[in-house]
């Protein structure tokens, strides 16, 4: 990722600790971190239904960026999204930030299964920070739908799933159904 930042941050830094030294990051850390971050750009927006569409693109356009970051060492070439898919998914488990499945729902539907995620302390802590705001950072859902976007030419619409579906589906896990439509469709 050095062309993201003016330095490669993986370089050993001259007389200091080298980046394998502190790979590791304490989950509950980068979960606190995230959500004030969030939190901030919730209070600059405003709880309007104008700021919260904000809210969302920033989450979103987000997405966008670390994907075209990632994208120059991935090279995940363009196609059919369930594959487009399982690239991101053993990507985010590779770089131990969530372990996320997609499994086909139907030709046009893919079923969003989160089952554990580095953000996972985040619930707690928006309780404890006072965040009641219904909209979250979702990194790894921005990131999926950016590469989807981006490779696929397809927009993602995120439809909640029933508590039967839950339980069945999903093992009682978070997740929901995407619903894959082509940007040429959309307009």
């Amino acid at each position: 990722m050095a062309g993201f930042w003016p330095i490669d941050l993986r370089a050993n830094l001259k007389g200091g600790t080298t980046m394998a030294e502190l790979k590791k990051i304490d989950p509950e850390y980068f979960a606190l971190e995230l959500e004030a971050t969030w939190m901030v750009f919730n209070k600059m927006f405003g709880d309007t239904p104008e700021g919260q569409a904000k809210l969302d693109q920033c989450r979103w356009l987000k997405g966008e960026m670390v994907f075209d970051e990632i994208q120059k060492e991935l090279k995940i070439p363009p196609g059919d999204p369930y594959t487009v898919g399982q690239a991101i998914s053993a990507y985010l488990l590779k770089v131990g930030s969530s372990d996320v499945r997609l499994n086909k729902f139907s030709d046009n539907e893919m079923l969003y299964e989160m089952k554990q995620a580095v953000m996972a302390p985040i619930h707690s802590l928006r309780e404890s920070l006072g965040n009641t705001n219904p909209l979250r950072p979702l990194p790894a859902a921005a990131l999926f739908r950016a590469a989807l976007k981006k490779l696929c030419n397809v927009q993602v619409e995120i439809i909640p799933v029933s508590d039967e579906m839950r339980a069945t589906k999903l093992g009682g896990r978070a997740g929901a159904l995407w619903r894959l439509t082509p940007i040429s469709q959309t307009k």
